[in-house]
C-alpha cells in the first residue's frame, strides 16, 4: 500500500464519527429540505435517549475493564499492535458522541416545538450519526483484534 493510501486510510478512520455525522445530517436535510419532519421523530429523540444514555454506560465499563486487564492476552496483543491508545482514545470519543447525543435528546424534548423544525433535527442527526459512527469506529477496530483470538 503507498504511502498516500495509508495517509488516507489514517485520516478516514481518525475522522469517521465526523464524516458519518456529517453524511447523516446532509441526507436528512436534503431529503426533508421542503418536508416536514416525520411525526415519528419524537419517538425515535425519545429512545435515543435512553439508548445514548446506556451506551455511554457501556463503553465506559468496557473501557474501565480494558485498562484493568493490563496483563490479559487481548490487551496485551492490542499493545503490540500499536492500537491500545488509539483504542481508548476512540472510546472516549465515542463517550463523548453518545453523552451529546443524550443532552441533544433530552433537550429536543424538553423543548417539543424545536424537534419539528428541520434545522434542529438536521443538528440531532449530526450528533446522533457522530454517535453511531464513533461506535462503530471503536467496534471495528476491536473486533479486528478479536478476530485473532477466534
Amino acid at each position: 500500500m503507498s504511502v498516500f493510501m495509508k495517509k488516507l486510510e489514517s485520516l478516514l478512520e481518525r475522522r469517521f464519527d465526523l464524516i458519518g455525522a456529517l453524511i447523516i445530517a446532509g441526507l436528512f436535510a436534503f431529503l426533508f429540505q421542503d418536508k416536514q419532519v416525520p411525526a415519528t421523530f419524537g419517538t425515535l429523540i425519545d429512545a435515543s435517549v435512553n439508548i445514548s444514555a446506556i451506551a455511554v454506560g457501556f463503553l465506559l465499563t468496557a473501557k474501565t475493564i480494558l485498562l484493568g486487564a493490563n496483563d490479559q492476552k487481548i490487551v496485551q496483543r492490542l499493545k503490540e499492535l500499536g492500537v491500545f491508545s488509539r483504542l481508548m482514545d476512540y472510546f472516549i470519543a465515542a463517550i463523548w458522541w453518545c453523552f451529546l447525543s443524550t443532552l441533544a435528546s433530552a433537550g429536543l424534548i424538553f423543548f417539543d416545538s424545536a424537534a419539528a423544525r428541520t434545522g434542529w433535527a438536521a443538528a440531532w442527526m449530526f450528533i446522533a450519526g457522530g454517535a453511531v459512527f464513533s461506535c462503530l469506529r471503536a467496534i471495528r477496530i476491536f473486533n479486528s483484534v478479536l478476530r485473532e483470538f477466534h
